[in-house]
């Protein structure tokens, strides 16, 4: 037998501000789905009311409440929508603020939308009278194979609820295909009028055509686009075009795209602009080569202004591992045909006879007036180990800055970790340590370290995890600062996360500065149907939030991803 009884859900978010004990805002919603059988939604209703206490005297000074519902068809296409809200501002018990709205949604035997419509109103003084008003159709056709032929939309607001329009708006679409259905011409028009006049104070329209090889891929599109953005009938353009061309396995090879500005539609063009790419393919189609060109003219003139070039490069192994990667700018920012400043990257990659990665080596230089000379360089290498699973065992990091390009470095930073797992793969301890010289003279002006020891039940479940660190801020061996974080987990015997527990030691003094637990509860089918949460911002034992069911993302397993501390919370209004 089917279930076709509705299912409910409740949230409740609590909070104390001033950490009195007092709970001083509450905010509730509710939400209620209706289904004419299994995961066939027909209706959807949700509810919220929020109360706040913000001076904390014991009095309610802020309220409001909302209620929307939404209709769909067996299809999960959306029917209708309705809200109506609510706001009391001074916790007088009147509405300060009522709006109400609705939508509805028409669409053909295969889905596609044909049109929808929507009216909202608002009496935004809770005089009893209509304010605002806005209402809006949109209408839409397709031809046999679903492609959009057509769309038309059209926008009213009445701003003091005179009745008289004071804001109208509308646009048209039109687009044609090939036979395979790619598309050859669309058009769009929109125009505004921003005073009820009945004249246009804003227009805009823009076209676009296009052509493909007999493969379907894309060989140029070009576009025209026209706007007058003071009504005044004088139409700004501009032109762009794109051209690509292909090897026999669809590759780009090249790609152009040119582009003219007119901004005052006088004619004569004000400003132009040219890039260029090209690419090059090994026989498996691993990218080899890719250069880079771009122009610009910011006159019109006929005479470049600015260009910008790049080339970049790839190596391989015969598995396809990129082995290198190198990449070299120029920029001559005046267009005298000087260049004024180059940059130049590689990168260099080593891998075992697993594919896993066991090197990476990076340098970067940059070469600000265009001299020749570098005048500052950054360097990076990173080491890796595996076992014979291929987890991770060790890494190290090390990089190097020279900010003024003398071949001294002004800054260095090393770090290393070890990770250790069980049979299962599972991490059992993870350490790390990191040191930094931040002004290159040798010494070592800051370090810090830290180790995470987890253990898990026999279903490969975190059952607690436990993270020490500690920091030298000054480099002098003496420890500034440590901390401890921990993580323990309970669940039930089908592997469901039931309780979660997270707590921080900031200081190391063995008192808890932070906890914050979760509460799970679960249906026969194993789906999350309640999550509560308990936060203690400040580890005094007291109770700052309340959350229930907040959101909670799941894993893989279907267990909430913890830790999850969303703040619900921000100048003593609620996030919804």
């Amino acid at each position: 037998m089917l279930d076709r009884s509705p299912t409910s859900q409740v949230y409740v978010y609590e909070s104390d501000f001033n950490d009195d004990g007092t709970m001083d805002s509450i905010y509730t919603d509710s939400y209620t789905d209706t289904y004419d059988g299994p995961r066939n939604l027909v209706s959807s209703t949700y509810e919220s009311e929020y109360e706040e206490d913000s001076d904390f005297d014991g009095t309610i000074d802020y309220s409001s409440s909302s209620r929307s519902t939404t209709t769909y068809d067996s299809r999960g296409n959306v029917l209708s929508s309705s809200f109506e809200f609510t706001e009391d501002l001074d916790g007088d018990g009147v509405p300060d603020y009522i709006s109400d709205g609705t939508d509805a949604y028409t669409y053909d035997n295969r889905g596609n939308l044909l049109s929808s419509s929507f009216e909202f109103e608002a009496d935004e003084d809770g005089d009893g009278d209509v304010d605002v008003t806005r209402s809006g159709t949109d209408a839409y056709t397709y031809d046999n194979r679903g492609n959009l032929l057509s769309s038309s939309f059209e926008f009213t607001e009445d701003q003091d609820g005179d009745g008289v329009p004071d804001l109208t708006s509308s646009a048209t679409g039109n687009y044609t295909y090939d036979n395979r259905g790619n598309e050859l011409t669309s058009s769009f028009e929109f125009t505004e009028d921003q005073d009820g006049d009945g004249v246009p104070d804003y227009a805009y329209r823009s076209t676009g055509n296009y052509t493909y090889d007999n493969r379907g891929n894309e060989l140029t599109s070009s576009f025209e686009f026209t706007e007058d953005p003071d009504g005044d009938g004088v139409f700004a353009i501009s032109r762009s075009t794109n051209t690509y061309t292909y090897d026999n396995r669809g590759n780009v090879l090249t790609y152009s795209f040119e582009y003219e500005y007119d901004e005052d539609g006088d004619g004569v063009v004000d400003s132009t602009g040219r890039d260029m790419s090209t690419y090059t393919y090994d026989n498996r189609g691993n990218e080899l080569t890719s250069s880079f060109e771009s122009e610009y003219d910011e006159d019109g003139d006929g005479v470049t202004d600015s260009t910008y070039r790049s080339t970049s490069t790839y190596t391989y192994d015969n598995r396809g591992n990129q082995l290198s990667y190198a990449s070299e700018y120029e920029y001559d920012e005046d267009g005298d045909g000087v260049v004024d400043s180059t940059s130049r990257d590689i990168s260099t990659y080593t891998y075992d006879n697993r594919g896993n990665q066991l090197t990476s080596s990076f340098e970067s230089e940059y070469d600000e007036d265009g001299d020749g000379v570098a005048d500052s360089t950054y360097r990076s290498s990173d080491t890796y180990t595996y076992d014979n699973r291929g987890n991770q065992l060790t890494y190290s990091y090390e990089s190097e800055y020279d900010e003024d390009g003398d071949g001294v470095a002004d800054s260095t930073y090393r770090s290393t970790g070890t990770s250790s797992y069980n049979r299962r793969g599972d991490v059992i301890v993870s350490s790390y340590e990191s040191e930094s010289d931040e002004d290159g003279d040798g010494v070592t002006d800051s370090t810090s370290s830290g180790t995470t020891t987890n253990t898990y039940n026999i279903r490969g479940n975190l059952v607690l995890s436990t993270s020490r660190y500690q920091l030298d801020e000054n480099g002098d061996g003496v420890i500034d600062s440590t901390g401890t974080d921990t993580e323990s987990n309970t669940y039930n015997n089908r592997g469901e996360r039931l309780v979660s527990v997270y707590e921080s030691d900031y200081d190391d003094d063995g008192n808890i500065d932070f906890r914050y637990t979760v509460t799970n509860t679960y249906d026969r089918r194993s789906e999350l149907v309640n999550s509560f949460a308990q936060y203690d911002d400040n580890g005094d034992g007291v109770i700052d939030r309340r959350v229930i069911n907040p959101g909670i993302e799941l894993d893989t397993d279907r267990n909430p991803l913890f830790p999850q501390p969303t703040e619900m919370w921000v100048n003593n209004s609620p996030l919804i």
